[in-house]
């Protein structure tokens, strides 16, 4: 049990820890953290990231599905000579598809 007097300020830390970690914002970070690393790597140079960090140009002005994207993706590698390994195009297919399928995915929610 928590003291009485101690109650407001833990009710006070709890909002200010709120107002600058929005909710799922660490879940969004990581969960974007490898697929981000993989097209910096091998996507940037011809695609580089939105002014607002919510994309890449031209790489994410359509939505595909996930067998359109890994056309998408093979058509890229070869034409522009870079390969991402079998774990990197995977991770690659699954946040592409996701995140930019043809339904755009819901907000996280805790």
């Amino acid at each position: 049990m928590i003291p009485g007097r101690l109650q407001p300020a833990l009710g006070v830390a709890a909002v200010l820890v709120m107002a600058v970690l929005p909710i799922g914002a660490h879940a969004a970070e990581a969960s974007d953290g490898e697929p981000r690393r993989i097209i910096a790597e091998h996507c940037v140079r011809c695609h580089p990231p939105l002014p607002d960090g919510a994309g890449w140009m031209l790489l994410t002005e359509q939505r595909r599905d996930r067998a359109a994207w890994a056309s998408e993706v093979r058509r890229m590698s070869e034409a522009y000579d870079t390969h991402p390994n079998t774990d990197e195009r995977r991770v690659l297919l699954d946040y592409l598809a996701t995140a930019w399928g043809p339904t755009p995915a819901a907000p996280a929610t805790e």
